[in-house]
């Protein structure tokens, strides 16, 4: 059975920066389409109207990749739990900051906390947005 929210919690830590992407663009539409009704012509509606169109383009897209990280971390737990910690498996997850925060989330989970963070460590040169939070 694949569990795609479990717990909101969890999953704003799952996809924190896409998540946040997704609440602030529905926001802007819906100032957006306020500002339109308020107009109703000319040149400021349509432009109004489009604004609002392409946030909500941008939180669809985000919203998709939510999705996929989410599946992302459901996939690592169950390679957690069926082979254990791999380093060699694990690897490709720290270099990048949604991965990364997706194999924590999972890896917290699972037991496996100590083994990915100090994995982290090790590859804290070559990894990219080691400055942001993890939460």
């Amino acid at each position: 059975m694949h569990r795609t929210i479990r717990h909101p919690i969890e999953t704003f830590r799952t996809a924190p920066v896409y998540l946040s992407t997704i609440v602030g663009s529905l926001a802007i539409v819906g100032f957006s389409s306020e500002a339109a009704f308020e107009m109703k012509d000319g040149l400021e509606y349509v432009s109004s109207v489009a604004f609002a169109a392409s946030y909500l383009g941008a939180a669809m897209y985000f919203t998709r990749e939510t999705q996929k990280k989410i599946k992302f971390r459901d996939r690592i737990e169950s390679v957690l739990e069926e082979y254990g910690f791999d380093e060699r498996v694990m690897n490709p997850t720290t270099r990048d900051y949604c991965s990364r925060q997706a194999a924590r989330v999972a890896c917290e989970n699972s037991g496996y906390f100590d083994d990915y963070k100090e994995l982290c460590e090790q590859n804290s040169d070559t990894d990219n947005y080691t400055w942001l939070p993890h939460i």
